[in-house]
Order: structure tokens, then sequence, then C-alpha cells
């Protein structure tokens, strides 16, 4: 399995666990697909200590967390954001202040 999950009182409590690796992410994705959110209004991701969450894995969860939000449910993260993940949330953010537009005129060698 790859997760835990637990519904209380409109809140969804997460555990990542296992192996979130590229050759796992078809299962993964569509056991995501399987979560019952109709009465969900916060989901708290957490981590199991067994959890390998790869750069893949964090990339899917990264699309779901981003679905989960337009659906107007809140994430929150009570040990902290998963260093993958947030690498991840990183990288794709579209209001880095300390990303370098590449010069208008450069060419490669």
């Amino acid at each position: 399995m790859f997760y835990r999950a637990t519904l209380r009182e409109g809140s969804l409590q997460l555990t990542l666990e296992g192996d979130w690796l590229a050759g796992e992410l078809g299962q993964i994705e569509a056991s995501l697909y399987d979560l019952t959110l109709s009465s969900c209004s916060t989901i708290e991701i957490g981590t199991a200590p067994d959890l390998r969450l790869e750069l893949s894995g964090a990339w899917l969860l990264y699309d779901f967390i981003e679905r989960w939000r337009t659906q107007g449910i809140s994430i929150s993260y009570p040990q902290g954001v998963p260093p993958t993940l947030q690498l991840v949330t990183e990288t794709l953010s579209a209001n880095r202040s300390d990303f370098i537009e590449p010069e208008k005129n450069f060419r490669p060698v």
C-alpha cells in the first residue's frame, strides 16, 4: 500500500508510506483517484518512517494536491512538507523571486 487514509469529521488524514517510485506511479495514481473526498474539507498529509518518495512520486503527489486545492480542499502537513515534495513545489512555483531569466541574445556554444 502507498498510504493509510482515515476520515474524521471532514478531515482526511493521509499518511504516505512505502515506495513512491517511478515504477509504481500507475498504481499510486489509481489508488489516489479512488479516495473518497466528497465530505472532505481538509487533507492532512503525513509520512511514515518507511516512506521512499522519489522525484516522480513527489511530482504525482504535487499534481493531486493542486487538484484537491482547486476543489476547495485545504492541505496541511503536521510533520512538515516532505523534502522531495518541497523541491517539486519550489521548482514549479510561478512566483519565484530567485528565478533567473535567460538572456535574450543567448547563443549556445
